[in-house]
């Protein structure tokens, strides 16, 4: 079995040099399986060309509860089949001490079958101890 997975923080599709480029990210996604953190809901940029590009997302889920950037997982409908999906949360309230931001986060994973096979495959952008509730 031959499966190529991938983890991208695509920060928004926001790149190094500062510019937001969709296009650009999705591009660099060769694989079958990518698990996605900062993934922003509703995200005019990424839906359309990661369906052209022969990719399905799987499961989705917010870091803070009732919206915002989340994590995701999204893959190749011809090479993968997704048989279940499972999200937590996985802090409630955490906030960064010195400026108050909330930095609660998330996983989000599947049971997929890819040449006959079975595998999880589990996606989570972890923080730092303010976090660690």
């Amino acid at each position: 079995m031959s499966v190529t997975v991938y983890t991208f923080n695509v920060q928004h599709g926001q790149g190094t040099d500062d510019s937001f480029n969709y296009q650009r990210q999705i591009d660099a996604m060769v694989g079958d399986i990518f698990a996605i953190q900062e993934r922003s809901v509703p995200e005019t940029g990424w839906d359309t060309p990661m369906t052209n590009a022969g990719f399905a997302q799987a499961v989705y889920r917010p870091n803070q509860i009732g919206g915002g950037d989340g994590n995701a997982i999204w893959y190749k409908s011809s090479t993968i089949t997704v048989l279940n999906t499972y999200e937590v949360q996985l802090s409630i309230g955490a906030q960064r001490g010195w400026s108050g931001t909330n930095v609660d986060k998330s996983a989000v994973a599947v049971k997929v079958q890819a040449e006959g096979q079975k595998f999880y495959f589990v996606g989570t952008h972890l923080c730092q101890a303010a976090g660690a509730d």
